[in-house]
C-alpha cells in the first residue's frame, strides 16, 4: 500500500485486499478505508510514522500495525 496523507490518495494491490479477506472491488482506494481498519492500539503510531516519512524524516517507510479483516479479526501487517 502506498499513500499520501495530504491528498488521501492510496494505492493498494489485489494481494493487500486478499490478505484482509476482501475481493479487490470491495475495498476503497481512500486513506480513510485504511485508517478505519487500523487496530485502535496501533493507530497513533501508524499515523505518526506515516507523517514522519512524508516529511522526509525517515529513510525507509516501515511500520508494523494490525488491520481489521473483513471477518472482524485483526491481522498484523
Amino acid at each position: 500500500m502506498g499513500s499520501r496523507l495530504a491528498t488521501g490518495k492510496v494505492y493498494r494491490s489485489d494481494n493487500w485486499a486478499y490478505m484482509l479477506g476482501y475481493m479487490p472491488d470491495e475495498i476503497e482506494d481512500s486513506l480513510d478505508f485504511w485508517k478505519e481498519h487500523i487496530h485502535p492500539d496501533d493507530f497513533n503510531n501508524a499515523i505518526e510514522e506515516t507523517k514522519k516519512h512524508e516529511q522526509n524524516l525517515t529513510e525507509l517507510f516501515k511500520i508494523e500495525h494490525r488491520l481489521r479483516c473483513k471477518n472482524g479479526s485483526y491481522r498484523g501487517y
